[in-house]
């Protein structure tokens, strides 16, 4: 079966794609995709594209049926960064990570699953993958098609340390507890 797919056929690429065109690595000309100034600048810059995707990816939630105030409530990506830096040196599942992450309970709930499983693909949608995408995450072997997203495991790659900075904001000291 030798099947032509196009980028909407492969969601990676189509992200990917969709990433460089706006921040501007590459343009469109006559058909082809060229590098721009930008992105030629990133040729020889090992790190800085993989950087920059990242930060386009986890600027904000891609979810679209969120209003902007309720993506600011959900989006504490110092928080969901800092559980996966200290929780996921072993396997964990998504069922766990959205607990940990978010507050479930307050995760608007639109169809017959609940706000667990609304919130779980919240996190699949807009962390996890990503994260799995930039080659900070994988998935375990264990994980098959007809599994629940919910019991699907993940765990943080070497690369995550390297790649993640995760720091107290400016003016705040670690707190010491009796």
């Amino acid at each position: 079966m030798n099947k032509v797919l196009n980028e909407p056929d492969f969601p990676p690429l189509a992200i990917l794609h969709w990433a460089l065109q706006d921040l501007r690595i590459i343009r469109h000309y006559k058909g082809r995709a060229l590098l721009t100034k930008r992105g030629r600048s990133a040729l020889g810059n090992h790190g800085e594209l993989q950087a920059v995707l990242a930060e386009w990816m986890l600027a904000a939630p891609l979810q679209e049926s969120l209003s902007p105030e309720a993506a600011a409530l959900f989006w504490d990506l110092r928080h969901m960064l800092g559980i996966v830096s200290t929780r996921f040196g072993d396997w964990v599942t998504l069922g766990d990570y959205t607990e940990w992450a978010l507050q479930v309970e307050l995760f608007p709930a639109r169809g017959p699953l609940g706000p667990r499983h609304e919130a779980g693909w919240f996190i699949a949608h807009n962390l996890v993958r990503p994260l799995t995408w930039l080659g900070v995450l994988e998935n375990s072997p264990q994980n098959v098609p007809a599994m629940s997203m919910m019991d699907r495991q993940f765990r943080k790659t070497m690369l995550f340390d390297k790649f993640f900075r995760i720091g107290l904001p400016i003016g705040v000291e670690a707190v010491i507890l009796h």
